[in-house]
C-alpha cells in the first residue's frame, strides 16, 4: 500500500478516478470517509512579485542566524516545534516530484516513495498539498496536470529570452532540456548582460508556494509551508558543465532568493496550526486556530546529487541571499542528509 493510498483510503487508479472520489472544498481535500485534510494555498509568484510584497511589508528587523542541520526532513516536518516553519523543496519547475524526463503526473504521486531524496520526502510529509499540485492544481483552463498540461515555472523567462517553439529548450515534465544551440545562445546573452539585466531575467522565474499545508505524517496535527523550486539539470545534459555555469547559476539565485522572500512573508503573517481533522459539524469549527509566525526556513542543496549542479554554485547562491537578508530575523537551517557537506560547514563558519 503507497502513502497516497494510506493517506486517501482509495487506490491510484488514474487521475479521473481520484478526481472522482476526492473534493476540494475550502483549503481542504474532501476523502470518500467525509474526513479533511488540508492542502493550504497553492500560488506560483515570480521573484519580482515577491520582492515587490516583502518591501510592502512591515520590517522584520533582526540578525539571521544559520547552521547547518544534519537530519531526515521527514523528522523535521513531523517535530510539532516546527509548526509554520518554512521548508525549501527541490521539485522540478512543475512542481512534482518525476524520478526522470519522461514520467508523466498520470503516473501519480504514490510512486514518490520509491525515490529516497528529501524532495520527493518533503512531498510525501505534506501528502495533501502534493495531492492537490498534481490532481486540483489550475493550470489554465484545465484542473490538474496532465503530460501535455503542465505548471511551467520557467516560461516568463523562456518569453524574455526568445524561447518561442522550443528554440532554446523543451519542458519535459519539469526538466528544462536545453538544445546545443540554444543553451550556447542563453549562455552568450547572459554573459553580455550587466548585472541590471541579468536581474531582469533573475526576477521573472517563478517557485511554487504550498502556504499552511497540512503536515500528514503519522501523529502530526500542525501545517508548515513549502517552497517548491528547480534547479538545471545539469547531468541530463550532453553539453559541458561550464556552457551550463551561467543559466544554472541565475536559477539558483532566484530560487534561494525566492525562498528567502517567502520566508521573511511567513515570519509576518503566522498559519494555522491544526490540520488534519475529521469533517467538522460547524463551519465554524473548520477554521483553525491562528498559529503565531515562524521565522525558521529550511533549506536545501537544490540541484545536487543527481542533477549535477556545481557545489560552487550552490553555495555561492545561498550567501548572495544570506547577504541580501542578513539584518532580517530569520533562523536559516541548511539540512545536510547522513553527514555535514563540508562546503556548506564553511559557509556557515563565515556567518557564525
Amino acid at each position: 500500500m503507497t502513502w497516497f493510498e494510506q493517506l486517501t483510503g482509495i487506490d491510484e487508479v488514474s487521475p479521473e478516478y481520484v478526481r472522482s472520489q476526492i473534493s476540494v472544498e475550502d483549503d481542504c481535500l474532501v476523502l470518500p470517509n467525509d474526513n479533511r485534510i488540508a492542502f493550504g494555498r497553492l500560488e506560483t509568484p515570480t521573484l519580482s512579485e515577491l520582492r515587490a510584497r516583502v518591501a510592502a511589508a512591515a520590517p522584520s528587523p533582526g540578525r539571521l542566524k544559520i547552521r547547518e542541520m544534519i537530519a531526515d526532513v521527514r523528522q523535521l516536518h513531523a517535530d510539532v516545534t516546527n509548526a509554520g516553519a518554512m521548508f525549501q523543496v527541490a521539485s522540478q519547475f512543475n512542481l512534482l516530484e518525476m524520478t526522470g524526463p519522461s514520467v508523466t503526473p498520470e503516473r501519480g504521486v504514490g510512486i514518490y516513495e520509491h525515490d529516497r531524496t528529501q524532495g520527493p520526502a518533503c512531498a510525501i510529509s505534506c501528502g495533501a498539498g502534493t495531492i492537490f499540485r498534481n490532481y486540483f492544481a489550475a493550470v489554465g483552463d484545465r484542473i490538474g496536470q496532465t503530460a501535455d498540461h503542465q505548471i511551467d515555472c520557467a516560461s516568463d523567462l523562456g518569453v524574455l529570452l526568445g524561447n518561442q517553439n522550443g528554440k532554446l529548450w523543451g519542458m519535459q515534465n519539469g526538466y528544462l532540456i536545453p538544445t546545443d544551440e540554444g543553451l550556447q545562445q542563453i549562455s552568450t546573452t547572459l554573459q553580455r548582460a550587466d548585472e541590471a539585466e541579468r536581474d531582469h531575467y533573475r526576477s521573472t522565474l517563478r517557485i511554487g508556494l504550498q502556504w499552511n499545508t497540512a503536515v500528514t505524517l503519522p501523529g502530526a496535527r500542525h501545517r508548515v509551508s513549502q517552497a517548491y523550486a528547480s534547479a538545471l539539470p545539469v547531468a541530463y545534459g550532453r553539453q559541458p558543465e561550464s556552457q551550463w555555469a551561467d543559466v544554472a547559476r541565475l536559477v539558483l539565485e532566484a530560487a534561494y532568493e525566492s525562498t528567502f522572500c517567502a520566508a521573511i512573508l511567513n515570519r509576518q503573517s503566522g498559519i494555522p496550526a491544526a490540520a488534519n481533522s475529521p469533517r467538522p459539524s460547524t463551519p465554524q469549527s473548520r477554521v483553525a486556530k491562528q498559529a503565531p509566525s515562524s521565522n525558521k526556513l529550511y533549506l536545501t542543496l537544490l540541484g545536487g546529487g543527481v542533477f549535477g549542479n556545481a557545489d560552487a554554485w550552490i553555495i555561492d547562491a545561498i550567501e548572495r541571499s544570506l547577504q541580501r537578508y542578513r539584518d532580517v530575523d530569520l533562523e536559516v537551517a541548511i539540512v545536510s542528509y547522513g553527514a555535514s557537506k563540508p562546503a556548506v560547514a564553511s559557509l556557515v563558519r563565515q556567518y557564525a
